[in-house]
């Protein structure tokens, strides 16, 4: 049984996730995949989603003072990591989430709900791969 949160609770929960979300682009992106996920429990949340996102405050807490550290080995070279977990969500869609870099540190990254219901997650990999290859190519023809 699933215990959903009281109307301050909810507004609460509303208020948190939409600041994370304005947050994480701009420097917070090791969290954005927590956020993603956080974003499609907005309207419903219960007591689990109300833990999981006082986590990621306390998480944000602790390393509010930690520098982002951007730096090029190589223009030439695009690292583009890419990862889909299967059935993450409660409608059994799987997320996908990708990051480019050149060096060290995070240039480009993406995080995001499959449209697609998939049945292994080798299918949720290849789904998320096709997910992903706009931002590739459009990546490595903007560096050129």
């Amino acid at each position: 049984e699933v215990t959903k949160l009281d109307e301050e609770k909810k507004r609460a929960f509303h208020h948190a996730t939409a600041r994370l979300l304005f947050v994480c682009p701009r420097g917070l992106t090791d969290l954005q995949t927590t956020v993603s996920f956080l974003t499609t429990r907005v309207k419903s949340p219960d007591k689990d989603d109300w833990g999981k996102i006082k986590r990621c405050l306390m998480y944000v807490k602790g390393t509010m003072y930690l520098p982002l550290i951007l730096r090029a080995d190589n223009l030439c070279i695009l690292k583009w990591y890419m990862d889909a977990s299967f059935v993450m969500h409660p409608d059994c869609k799987s997320h996908t989430g990708g990051s480019l870099t050149l060096g060290s540190g995070l240039i480009i990254r993406a995080s995001k709900k499959q449209t697609l219901n998939t049945k292994s997650s080798i299918e949720a990999e290849v789904v998320g791969v096709n997910d992903m290859m706009g931002m590739m190519l459009w990546s490595r023809y903007y560096l050129e």
